[in-house]
């Protein structure tokens, strides 16, 4: 996928192929007709591979507004840029916030993350992610948080546009879904 209109081309295809195998992403989609899913990426810092770890680790079961308010801190601490692998571990360790040096480490989340924000990769889902799983459920009216397996099943269908979908349903748990357009008003004569 090179530049904007080979994007806007992938982005009207996979929205057509989710729109015909998931009737729920297909209304989250029509009521989204505006929704970029890469809007939100605007609002990070440039990261390669590296920073979109960081981002990952620092925003386990974070909020994203919550996480770039850690990375702005942590941007700070590093003349307004994520540190590089070396100027990260040449810091005190005292130096840096609490939200980083409690963080257990990598895993699944943190990689699929990454997988998704650095290499752009358009068949990924997070089926750990809480508030993937809570979108899920307000999606598909289900009376109870679904489970890693769940999402992944419901997921199956998505293929091979499974990031995309998944940005639909973060949308829908965070934004507001726009009005559709008002039908013309009759006028009387």
């Amino acid at each position: 996928m090179t530049g904007d209109s080979g994007h806007a081309a992938w982005l009207q295809q996979a929205r057509s192929y989710l729109r015909d195998a998931d009737p729920v992403v297909a209304r989250l989609i029509d009521e989204r007709p505006d929704f970029d899913p890469r809007a939100w990426m605007a609002e990070l810092p440039a990261m390669d591979l590296y920073g979109a770890l960081l981002f990952q680790v620092a925003g386990q079961q974070l909020s994203v507004p919550s996480t770039r308010r850690i990375l702005a801190r942590v941007e700070a601490l590093f003349g307004g840029h994520l540190p590089a692998p070396t100027e990260l571990l040449a810091v005190d360790p005292a130096k840096l916030m609490a939200e980083l040096t409690t963080i257990p480490g990598i895993g699944p989340w943190t990689v699929q993350g990454a997988l998704i924000i650095a290499l752009q990769r358009e068949d990924v889902v997070l089926p750990g992610d809480l508030a993937l799983r809570k979108a899920v459920r307000a999606a598909y009216q289900l009376d109870h948080l679904p489970t890693q397996q769940e999402v992944l099943d419901i997921a199956e269908k998505w293929r091979p546009y499974r990031s995309l979908a998944t940005s639909y349903l973060f949308s829908a748990a965070y934004e507001p879904a726009q009005a559709p357009p008002a039908p013309p008003s009759q006028g009387r004569s």
